[in-house]
Parts: C-alpha cells; sequence; structure tokens
C-alpha cells in the first residue's frame, strides 16, 4: 500500500509506534484517543509526539467515531490499546481496519493478556496483527511476529519484547495488505483462548499451601510494584518478590 492515508486508535502512550508509522510513509491524518481516561497523563507523551509530527489529536465519544472517521475518509485504520471495541459502521469507512494485539492469535484474546502468558510458563508468545471485526481480537490474521521467552520472563521484560516487535508486525501487515492476492487467515477457534476481564489486585493472590515450583510462574507473571504477589497470614498481606542470586549481566528486566 502506498501513500497510505491512516488513523492510529490507542489509549495509552504509544508514540515509538505512532513515529515508526510515520517513519515508514505511512500518512496518519490523525491520532484518536478515548473521549475519557482514568490515567490522563499516560496520554500526554503520545499527543506531545502528534503535535510535533502535526498530525491532527483527536478524542470522540464513542457514538462520534465513526463521523470522525467519515470526515478523515482514512484508506488505513491502526487500532493499538485502544480501551473500546469498534462498531461495524465505523469499521465500513477505511477500506482496511487493523488491530495489533500482544500474543500469537487465537491464543489469548482479550485485555491485559500478558500476565496470563507469564503465568502459564509459556516459551514463545508473539504479536498479532488482525484484521478488526465486531468481535473481540476475533478478526482474521494479516501478520505474527514470534517473540521467544525466558523461563525468568516478567511482564516488564515481555512488554519491552513486544514493543520491539510491534513496528516489525506492523511493518509487515501493511506491506501485506497492499500486496495483490493476499488473503488474510481466518482465526482457527478450536484453538482460541479468552481473557476478557481486565487484571485487578487480587489475581495477585498465591495459595501458599502449594509448593513454590508451581507457583514459579504466577509470582513471576505478577508486577511488584502494581500487582505484587502474595499470601495472607495473620490477617495480613505478606508480599513475595523473586530475584536471581547470580542473575547474568544482560538480563535486563527479567528476574
Amino acid at each position: 500500500m502506498s501513500e497510505v492515508r491512516c488513523v492510529f486508535l490507542t489509549g495509552s502512550d504509544q508514540s515509538p509506534v505512532l513515529a515508526s508509522l510515520v517513519g515508514d510513509g505511512t500518512a496518519v491524518a490523525a491520532l484518536i484517543l478515548p473521549w475519557r481516561s482514568r490515567n490522563e497523563a499516560r496520554l500526554a507523551p503520545v499527543i506531545g509526539a502528534a503535535e510535533r509530527l502535526g498530525i491532527e489529536v483527536l478524542r470522540p465519544r464513542r457514538a462520534e467515531l465513526a463521523a470522525a472517521l467519515r470526515r478523515i475518509a482514512p484508506d488505513l485504520l491502526v487500532s493499538y490499546g485502544y480501551p473500546y471495541l469498534v462498531a461495524a459502521d465505523a469499521l465500513r469507512i477505511p477500506a482496511h481496519a487493523i488491530n495489533v494485539h500482544p500474543s500469537l492469535l487465537p491464543r489469548y484474546r482479550g485485555p491485559n493478556v500478558e500476565w496470563h502468558i507469564i503465568a502459564s510458563g509459556d516459551v514463545e508468545s508473539g504479536v498479532t496483527v488482525h484484521l478488526m471485526d465486531e468481535g473481540m481480537d476475533t478478526g482474521p490474521i494479516v501478520y505474527r511476529q514470534p517473540i521467544a521467552l525466558s523461563p525468568f520472563e516478567t511482564i516488564r521484560s515481555y512488554a519491552r519484547k513486544v514493543e520491539d516487535a510491534v513496528p516489525v508486525a506492523l511493518r509487515a501487515a501493511i506491506r501485506l495488505l497492499g500486496t495483490p492476492g493476499f488473503a488474510p487467515v481466518p482465526q482457527d477457534e478450536a484453538h482460541a483462548t479468552r481473557f476478557p476481564r481486565f487484571r485487578t489486585p487480587d489475581d495477585s493472590r498465591i495459595d501458599p499451601t502449594r509448593p513454590l515450583l508451581e507457583l514459579f510462574h504466577q509470582i513471576k507473571a505478577c508486577d511488584p510494584e502494581r500487582f505484587p504477589a502474595f499470601f495472607e497470614y495473620e490477617g495480613e498481606r505478606v508480599g513475595v518478590k523473586l530475584f536471581r542470586l547470580n542473575r547474568p549481566a544482560g538480563a535486563g528486566d527479567e528476574i
């Protein structure tokens, strides 16, 4: 797809992805953010990046999204971290509407799936770019970028690997959408797994009666700052944190 005119939808600081789209030659006509956010500070960097790049910033209500897209008339809609499902009338406006998801679909559909991936002890995950439909992460797959996972992976190290993989996956997906005869692959529902709710602090509760090695992946999937692993003893919550005694150089943000 040459000279693609697109809109970018997100609900978090995805300024590196925005910069990558522009750097790859995609004409980003607008950055679309949620009308309201519980954490406005996290949107400030991506808003600042858009303003520096001369990109219009829009914050329509959900019911106003289709009207905003009709005015812009983009060829492509790119969504990454947008907190709402996009309605069918809005999806019909661009030639292609794609979403970036931080797993190898059809496994791990839903929001905040990263901690489920780490807690499962998977040795591989990845990034999927798929066509958007009215479901949650259910559209046909355009491109998948695998990511190898370490036994000592954490939420932060996984997020870093995803951040590195997203521009690569988007670049490949946009190129494929412009290739004559290319057909996205429908997802295999027989292999789909779904995690439709957002993470809560209580998801970090561990059962202290279980062997430690059985709890290893669950504990390292808990963010020590936002969602620390814990158990209850004498009416108090006791936190649990993992670390390696001989952590090698270059381990980054793994445990």
